[in-house]
């Protein structure tokens, strides 16, 4: 007899593919935060848990809004990693990235900016700028913020009020304050809320793109060592491939295309990278 959970996976992917067509998810409204539906944002994790409400996207929410260091926070369906969805916050910087898999959202402060709210002092740069619109001409001084690594957070006076139409650039992060027609933000990867710099991560060595068709061996088979299967309801091994990189523990994987094991796709995901056999009815994966 099928488990429960299984049931649940099974769930799970078809409304992978309901949200893949769809693409639009309704949302209870929640301030100072910004949607990413169908993304996840690897890294920056300092805490994470698996939800326990039903609406473990909501639940992971709340708990994002109601700490103070959290800036964003990524939560990955049920069914995956854990029987509910996992919640994963976050303080430092991340790499956002569309995957069907999860939903994101990023405070406002963030991502964009907070109206009626200034941040006086510590300024090292500031010039008149008036983009045609309030929007517009906020989110160019975020730009300009985000361009000068000197720059951890910025307000935008709106013109009307005394000093407006002016962009402040500041290097240190003082304690907001209300104030009509002001806008200020935060540059995600260079502070926590409170205050402070982050230490910058030495940059990357730069890696050449690569299709993701790249790590896939057409009609290969890895047999053997697997730890989880789970049913896809779209003939895409794409979505196996990212089952395997978003499981902890997860090294490689095989997607049996529909009508080997029944009517939908099956992606088995290994603990360790088994030999391989050629099979035209797969098409496997090695995550580096």
């Amino acid at each position: 007899m099928w488990s429960a959970l299984f049931w649940k996976r099974r769930a799970l992917c078809l409304t992978v593919l309901a949200l893949s067509l769809f693409g639009v998810v309704a949302l209870p409204t929640v301030s100072d935060s910004r949607d990413y539906m169908l993304h996840t944002c690897p890294g920056g994790d300092y805490h994470q848990f698996e939800t326990s409400s039903f609406d473990g996207w909501l639940e992971c929410r709340r708990a994002c809004m109601a700490d103070p260091q959290c800036r964003a926070m990524t939560v990955t369906w049920g069914g995956l990693q854990a029987e509910n969805a996992v919640c994963r916050l976050k303080n430092r910087a991340c790499n956002l990235m569309a995957n069907p898999l999860g939903n994101t959202f990023v405070r406002d402060e963030y991502a964009f900016a907070v109206h009626g709210r200034g941040r006086p002092g510590g300024d090292f740069h500031h010039f008149d700028l008036w983009s045609g619109d309030v929007f517009s001409s906020y989110m160019a001084c975020r730009d300009a913020c985000q361009s000068d690594s000197r720059c951890l957070a910025f307000s935008y006076i709106e013109p009307g009020y005394p000093g407006g139409g002016v962009c402040w650039l500041k290097d240190v992060v003082n304690d907001p304050v209300q104030g009509q027609g002001r806008y200020s933000g935060l540059i995600y990867e260079r502070v926590v809320t409170g205050g402070g710099s982050l230490p910058e991560d030495p940059p990357p060595p730069p890696e050449e793109e690569a299709s993701p068709l790249a790590e896939w061996m057409e009609n290969v088979n890895l047999p053997g060592m697997d730890f989880h299967a789970l049913a896809v309801s779209t003939d895409d091994p794409e979505l196996c491939q990212l089952f395997c990189r978003e499981t902890d523990g997860c090294a490689a994987w095989t997607y049996a295309r529909p009508g080997v094991v029944d009517e939908y796709g099956w992606c088995y995901l290994k603990h360790s990278v088994p030999e391989p056999v050629a099979d035209f009815n797969t098409i496997s994966g090695v995550i580096p």
